[in-house]
């Protein structure tokens, strides 16, 4: 099972309060310089739904981050049940890309229920077009509140697809080499005494 970077952000937090105390006053000339995820050893983990925004994610992000995608291809989007392994892989995401317009209300409701507080859930389709600009049509009645999810046939729409998932990777990317979590978290509580790791576990419980 893959392990999601942000818990590492809130037992990073709760070092710093910690370490103030008890390592601060000590040196260490073996600490390493290097930052971010990779510096870790640690990839960001990526969760999407359907096959195309995988695709999509994968052509975009390469081999930077680990991608696990939810929905297989060839898979009915509008009826698929999420399995548990599906709640494995959201509890562990660092970010997560679904469709939207209202295409996998089961799926995105286990999200909410079992990702890590704080981490992205990016809408992608609610976020190229504006409900004004929502599409009905046979399939997809109005009278039944539910517009047509499937933008990413458009080439222009996937395209902002991609755009959209580029602009929120960088950022993601950034977060974490700015704060150099990943590493600094499993350094910093590699100093720790144990009575001082119980009370960090204790507390990174009681944020997550």
């Amino acid at each position: 099972m893959r392990t999601s970077l942000r818990p590492l952000v809130a037992r990073s937090a709760a070092v710093v309060a910690l370490v103030l105390g008890t390592a601060s006053c000590r040196s260490d000339s073996s600490a390493s310089s290097s930052s971010g995820p990779a510096a870790a050893g640690v990839r960001l983990h990526v969760v999407t739904t359907i096959a195309p925004i995988t695709s999509i994610a994968a052509a975009v992000i390469g081999d930077n981050a680990a991608i696990t995608g939810l929905v297989p291809e060839g898979t009915n989007s509008h009826t698929f049940a999420p399995r548990p392994s599906d709640a494995e892989a959201l509890e562990s995401a660092d970010i997560v890309f679904i469709n939207g317009l209202q295409l996998e209300g089961p799926t995105k409701e286990l999200a909410g229920e079992v990702t890590t507080a704080g981490t992205p859930m990016i809408e992608l389709a609610d976020e190229t077009v504006p409900e004004d600009d929502w599409i009905y049509d046979l399939s997809f009645p109005e009278e039944e509140g539910k517009p047509n999810p499937h933008l990413w046939t458009s080439p222009p729409m996937a395209e902002r697809f991609a755009e959209i998932i580029r602009d929120e990777m960088l950022e993601l990317d950034r977060f974490f080499r700015r704060m150099n979590f990943g590493l600094g978290a499993q350094e910093q509580s590699a100093r720790l005494s144990p009575d001082h790791l119980r009370l960090l576990e204790a507390y990174c419980e009681g944020v997550n």
